[in-house]
C-alpha cells in the first residue's frame, strides 16, 4: 500500500476539485438548467433561511473540506494502484463519492428536512430523491472532481528532472552530545547516507533521497548521530546531479 504522500498537494488538488465543481454548478445553473446544488445543501443546513452570502460561504468551505479529505484518501489508498494516466486514475477512483453521494448523501438531506419527529423508512426513501438532471449534475460535478485531483495529485516526491530545486546545505550549531556508543573506532557493515537520485517516466521526473529525507537541510546532525553510533567509517554520494552543472563545471557549495 502507498504510504509515501504529499498531503499538501493532496490538498491542494482536493480544493481545487471542489472550486472547479463550484464553478461548472455556477454555469450550468446561470443557464437555467436545474441540476443538484451541493453547495447550497449543504450551507442551508447552517443557514436555513439566511441569506445568499451566508450559506455559500459556509456550504462551499464544508465542500471543500469534504473534498480535501477524499483528495488525501486518494493520495494514501488509491494513487498509482493502477498503471493508468493520472486523469484516468481520478476518474476511476470518483467512482466511490459518486456511489456514495447519490445512495447516502442525497437521501439523508431529504430526510433532514422532514418535518416530523418520527419517519417510516421505506424502500423509496432510501433512492437518491433526485431529477435526471439533478442525478446528472452531481454526477458532473463528481467527473470534474476526479480529473482535477487526478491531473494535479500526479507526483508524491521529486520534481521535474531538468529544473533542479535550490538546495541550501546550512551550518547550524552543533547538537552532538560527544559521546560515542560502546562501539568506538568499530566498522559498521553498509552503514552510510541513502543518496540515490533515480530519474522515473523516461529521464523527466526525479526522486532525490537525500531531499526527501531531509538530508541538506540537516546533514550536520546526521553525522553527528553517525558518530554517536560509533561508526567511524561511511559510505556517502555526493548528488551528482546538482555538482555537474555542465562539461567542465561544478557547483561543489
Amino acid at each position: 500500500m502507498n504510504r509515501v504522500v504529499a498531503l499538501r498537494k493532496a490538498a491542494a488538488a482536493g480544493i481545487a476539485g471542489a472550486v472547479a465543481w463550484e464553478i461548472l454548478l455556477r454555469s450550468v445553473l446561470a443557464a437555467d438548467v436545474p441540476t443538484f446544488d451541493i453547495v447550497k445543501s449543504l450551507g442551508t443546513l447552517a443557514f436555513p433561511d439566511g441569506p445568499a452570502p451566508a450559506w455559500w460561504m459556509v456550504g462551499m468551505a464544508a465542500h471543500a473540506f469534504v473534498g480535501l479529505c477524499w483528495a488525501i484518501f486518494y493520495a494514501y489508498f488509491f494513487w498509482a494502484r493502477l498503471e493508468w494516466r493520472p486523469p484516468l486514475q481520478g476518474l476511476v477512483f470518483i467512482l466511490l463519492p459518486a456511489v456514495l453521494a447519490l445512495f447516502l448523501m442525497s437521501p439523508q438531506f431529504e430526510l433532514m428536512h422532514f418535518e416530523a419527529s418520527t419517519v417510516r423508512l421505506t424502500p423509496d426513501l432510501l433512492l437518491p430523491p433526485l431529477s435526471p438532471l439533478e442525478i446528472g449534475g452531481l454526477l458532473a460535478g463528481h467527473v470534474i472532481f476526479g480529473l482535477t485531483v487526478g491531473v494535479i495529485y500526479t507526483h508524491p516526491v521529486g520534481y521535474p528532472a531538468t529544473k533542479p530545486p535550490s538546495v541550501r546545505c546550512p551550518h547550524l550549531p552543533s547538537q552532538s552530545s560527544g559521546v560515542r556508543s560502546q562501539a568506538q573506532g568499530g566498522f559498521m557493515f553498509a552503514t552510510g547516507i541513502e543518496c540515490s537520485y533515480p530519474t522515473i517516466e523516461q529521464g523527466q521526473w526525479r526522486r532525490d533521497q537525500m531531499k526527501s529525507a531531509g538530508h541538506y537541510r540537516n546533514w550536520q546532525r546526521d553525522f553527528e548521530l553517525a558518530r554517536e553510533l560509533g561508526v567511524t567509517h561511511l559510505r556517502y554520494g555526493p548528488p551528482l546531479h546538482l555538482i555537474f552543472t555542465g562539461p567542465g563545471r561544478y557547483d561543489w557549495a
